[in-house]
């Protein structure tokens, strides 16, 4: 789910940026507010979307534990040049029809969870299956992207009046 809808998004930001090249030749006198109340449209836009996708495995999915068997290592090279370490757990658990789910989840975790259980929430689509992790955060992730497209859209306001 969350593939496709970076995709569409990636489509979307190109046919944005041809209209803002057509904009710009048109009239440039709008060309900051509008740039501004576009990305901060798609901004919020995604994290509904992204905040729904949450929601629905959470009330639709199946809570179990799993284990997590291994890890996949990533090294990210920061902008100061230092190296931050990833891991990314390879989790093994049971699902309602008693087949043994092996997979990969894109979200970090300690290391020393090796061999742990954790609790998970799943909901399988087609043949594949959409796992979240059953933490209480009281700022995630996808509130950031409200709270930036809000931003975005205050610059989009005050570039719309500074130009009247």
């Amino acid at each position: 789910m969350r593939l496709n809808l970076i995709k569409r998004t990636f489509i979307f930001i190109v046919i944005f940026v041809v209209l803002l090249f057509i904009l710009k030749s048109i009239d440039e006198e709008h060309l900051q507010s509008t740039s501004f109340f576009t990305l901060g449209s798609l901004t919020i836009y995604l994290g509904f979307k992204f905040n729904r996708e949450i929601d629905l495995i959470s009330t639709n999915g199946v809570k179990t534990k799993a284990q997590v068997i291994d890890f996949i290592k990533d090294d990210y090279v920061t902008k100061n040049g230092g190296t931050r370490i990833y891991y990314y757990p390879i989790i093994k658990f049971t699902d309602f029809n008693q087949l043994e789910i092996t997979q990969n989840l894109d979200y970090s975790i300690s290391k020393k969870l090796i061999n742990k259980f954790i609790k998970i929430t799943y909901l399988k689509t087609d043949n594949n299956y959409d796992i979240i992790l059953n933490k209480k955060k009281v700022l995630s992730i996808y509130n950031l992207f409200f709270l930036i497209g809000a931003v975005l859209l205050f610059f989009a306001f005050f570039f719309f009046i500074k130009n009247q």
